[in-house]
C-alpha cells in the first residue's frame, strides 16, 4: 500500500464535522506506518463506509495493523474515534435500508439486447423488519410484548436475583482459582 493510496478518498464531502476530535496515537516514524494524517483518513473513511478494510486501504495501511493500533493502551482516543465512526456508519446503513424499503430497488428487464422495462420495487419485508426492530413496543405482536413485560416486572427480576443469591460462588472453596486463566481447576476448559 502506498502513501498516495489515501488520495483516492473523496474529501469533497466534509465528514470531519461529524467525527469526534481525537488525538492521534503517537507511533514510530515509518514510511509505511501510522501517521496522524493516516489515522484521520482511516477514521473518516470508516465513518463513511463502516468497513475496516476500505478504511485501511484508503489510509495506506493493513486492516491488521489498524486492529493492532486500536488495541494499544496509548491509542484510547483512536479507539474511541473508531467506535464513534462505526456508530455513524451504522446510522447511514439504517437510512439506506429505509430508503431501500420505501423506494425499493431498480429492476430492469432486457429483451434482445435493449432495455424493455425498468421499475422500482419497494421491499415490504425489509420495512416490516426495520419498524419491528427499531420500535418493538409499537410493532410487535401483543403476546410478545406481554412476555417481555413479564420478564421486566420487578417481582420477576427480584425472584431471579434471589435465585442467584442462593447459588454458591465457589463449588469447592478448598481449591484456588488459577490466576493465569481465572478458571477453577476442576472446571472444563
Amino acid at each position: 500500500m502506498t502513501d498516495a493510496s489515501h488520495a483516492d478518498f473523496d474529501r469533497s464531502e466534509d465528514t470531519s464535522a461529524d467525527l469526534p476530535s481525537f488525538t492521534p496515537a503517537v507511533t514510530r516514524a515509518r514510511h509505511d506506518g501510522w501517521t496522524a494524517d493516516r489515522q484521520r483518513v482511516f477514521i473518516a473513511v470508516l465513518a463513511e463506509t463502516g468497513c475496516v478494510t476500505d478504511a485501511a486501504d484508503a489510509a495506506g495501511v493493513s486492516p491488521r495493523s489498524a486492529y493492532r493500533l486500536r488495541a494499544r493502551l496509548d491509542a484510547a482516543d483512536f479507539a474511541f474515534a473508531w467506535d464513534h465512526a462505526l456508530r455513524q456508519a451504522s446510522n447511514r446503513l439504517v437510512s439506506a435500508a429505509f430508503e431501500g424499503a420505501i423506494h425499493g430497488r431498480t429492476q430492469q428487464i432486457w429483451k434482445k439486447g435493449e432495455l424493455a422495462v425498468q421499475s422500482r420495487t419497494p421491499s415490504d419485508r425489509l420495512l416490516i423488519f426495520l419498524i419491528k426492530h427499531l420500535d418493538p413496543n409499537r410493532f410487535t405482536h401483543p403476546s410478545h410484548s406481554k412476555i417481555n413485560d413479564r420478564l421486566r416486572a420487578p417481582e420477576y427480576l427480584a425472584s431471579r436475583q434471589a435465585k442467584l443469591v442462593d447459588l454458591p460462588l465457589d463449588p469447592d472453596p478448598g481449591l484456588p482459582i488459577e490466576p493465569h486463566t481465572g478458571n477453577h481447576p476442576r472446571d472444563p476448559a
